[in-house]
């Protein structure tokens, strides 16, 4: 989970373009360092009651779930594929895809850094000849592809942009990982799920018709059930429905 506690400190300072490696953590209130018995993943904010020990802000909610949903998508990877080169890497994607996402729910931008990261974990299975280069490369720009002709579709009907460029790049990291028939999968549950979870907010108020919403969510949702249960859901389709 200290995976967690170092995601939670992208999310704040990727954006703020604040230092994020030799700073040491500090309220964002009273900017008072925090100590390391109080940094202590999940354990610390239930010690502390979800408060600052010096000036008794509220910490964010936030924080510990990102550091659970963390360490429990590590656990799924390792329960799943074990502990090799192409788990590690799927256990980096997942990292960078929940801070995106967490930044993406926040801010609506997508740090370009953080995709290029994607991108050069993603190759390391091709290096090592886990992965081929040319089906992995395809779904890559496929993917992408098929995304800027959404966006250029959707501008063309609304007269507004619909999907940001950050999107686009994020699903060339996503093929290149996931590759074409995972890839096809991923970009389905994408696309279903951000259906069926906007219709519900929609309905119950919370987003308004023609309100911009954050789409890294999605395509990171769709892309770790890929990952995580992608043979799985794909066996179950094949034995129900062909």
């Amino acid at each position: 989970m200290s995976f967690g506690s170092f995601a939670n400190v992208l999310i704040h300072r990727i954006p703020l373009k604040e230092n994020f490696i030799s700073e040491r953590s500090r309220c964002p209130v009273c900017r008072n360092p925090i100590a390391f018995y109080d940094n202590i993943p999940l354990l610390s904010y239930v010690i502390l009651k979800g408060k600052c020990r010096h000036c008794s802000a509220s910490i964010s909610l936030r924080y510990p779930i990102v550091e659970l949903l963390m360490g429990g998508l590590f656990y799924l990877v390792v329960h799943q594929a074990g502990a090799n080169l192409l788990s590690y890497t799927v256990m980096g994607a997942l990292f960078i895809l929940l801070v995106l996402s967490f930044i993406d729910l926040d801010t609506m931008l997508v740090p370009d850094g953080l995709i290029l990261t994607g991108i050069i974990i993603s190759l390391i299975p091709i290096i090592f000849g886990e992965n081929e280069l040319l089906p992995f490369a395809m779904a890559a720009f496929a993917y992408s592809l098929t995304l800027y002709l959404i966006a250029v579709i959707a501008k063309f009907i609304y007269k507004k942009d619909s999907m940001g460029g950050g999107d686009i790049k994020l699903a060339f990291f996503l093929g290149l990982i996931l590759g074409p028939q995972m890839t096809l999968l991923a970009a389905f549950l994408t696309f279903i799920s951000a259906a069926f979870i906007l219709l519900i907010l929609k309905w119950s108020g919370f987003v308004k018709f023609g309100q911009e919403v954050p789409f890294i969510p999605f395509m990171a949702l769709g892309a770790a059930l890929a990952m995580l249960y992608g043979e799985e859901i794909l066996d179950f389709y094949f034995t129900k429905f062909m």
